[in-house]
């Protein structure tokens, strides 16, 4: 393990595994692998199937939903948490806006690591999905929010 992800999994960034231990935390990487991606490539594609888990271990990335853009995740930040309850297609679309390196595990080699844990690690992982999607939701409403009234400003001005 490189010095640079020992220091990303030790330093809080990535919230889907709070309150794992270090051990926890390498032994999770483990089971899965590292891709490098260059700026526009494509990391999901809406509607193809994905059944990983994605943390984003350095550069940016954009989320898409019906060629709209939705939101940007950086470092530490993790997408398509989803797929651990509800294996199905891509609803969104993922790029590369820098070059990143995205760390990816498998659904059923994640859920077979919990099964040889004790119940409370994989408690822990739920309740860190729940707050990680949680807080995604409070940013999507956010834009949501912003672009309302870009557009009310937007069609007063041009009213007059």
């Amino acid at each position: 393990m490189s010095e640079d992800l020992k220091n990303l999994l030790l330093d809080g960034r990535i919230r889907l595994l709070d309150k794992f231990t270090e051990t926890e935390k390498e032994e999770l990487f483990s089971i899965g692998s590292i891709n490098e991606f260059q700026m526009h490539d494509r990391i999901i594609f809406e509607n193809e199937e994905d059944h990983k888990i994605h943390i984003v271990l350095d550069g940016e990335i954009s989320v898409w939903r019906k060629n709209v853009h939705v939101i940007r995740l950086k470092k530490g930040d993790s997408f398509n948490e989803n797929v651990v309850f509800f294996p199905a297609p891509n609803k969104i679309s993922v790029m590369a806006e820098s070059q990143t390196n995205i760390f990816g595990v498998e659904r059923d080699k994640l859920l077979d690591y919990f099964h040889r844990k004790p119940e409370r690690l994989f408690k822990i992982f739920t309740l860190n999905i729940l707050a990680v999607m949680s807080k995604k939701i409070e940013d999507y409403e956010e834009v949501l929010v912003n672009h309302y009234f870009k557009t009310l400003k937007f069609l007063e001005h041009h009213k007059q």
